[in-house]
């Protein structure tokens, strides 16, 4: 159950991005929620749930804004696996480490799409904007941790019968044998 509710969210914070991001004005920013998503599913969830989910959101993140179709959802799995194989012999879900993590994995992706686009399309070359991948660096920096508390929020939530009830009616019998 808490799968769907992680890809309704994640489907949530991809409308958000393009949506109500893209008419906001360049000097404010355009904070990438889906991305910070992303890494939190690659950090807390099991390996088959995490890459379906992956998997899942870089198909829909491809056809909302993608270049090439596909390229999300490889270089989110490829992201997946790497960051799956780090953790098995760094502690990378502690705190002061969340923050180094997305920049880097955000900084690897962005490198990855750039390569990609140039190979597949050499006439159509992304133009590689420093100043733009810092100050994204800088809101994802800025960004990490409170979404890092709310993600780990709902995630201590699906444990909790609360949780379900919100989901599930109740039953309460037979009113006409009353």
């Amino acid at each position: 159950m808490f799968v769907v509710t992680f890809f309704l969210l994640g489907l949530a914070l991809l409308i958000i991005q393009t949506t109500l991001f893209s008419a906001m004005p360049d000097w404010l920013g355009r904070p990438d929620l889906l991305f910070i998503f992303i890494i939190f599913i690659t950090v807390r969830l099991d390996i088959i749930k995490g890459a379906l989910l992956v998997l899942m959101l870089g198909l829909i993140m491809d056809i909302f804004s993608g270049i090439f179709l596909g390229l999300y959802p490889v270089i989110n799995l490829i992201l997946f696996f790497i960051v799956h194989l780090l953790s098995r012999r760094f502690i990378i879900s502690e705190l002061p480490h969340q923050i180094p993590l997305v920049l880097g994995c955000y900084l690897f992706s962005n490198t990855m799409i750039f390569i990609s686009t140039a190979m597949l399309a050499p006439e159509n070359i992304l133009p590689w904007n420093g100043k733009a991948i810092f100050f994204q660096m800088l809101l994802l920096s800025i960004l990490t941790l409170p979404f890092f508390a709310l993600y780990d929020f709902l995630l201590s939530l699906r444990n909790s019968p609360e949780f379900f009830r919100l989901f599930v009616r109740q039953q309460r019998g037979n009113k006409f044998r009353e």
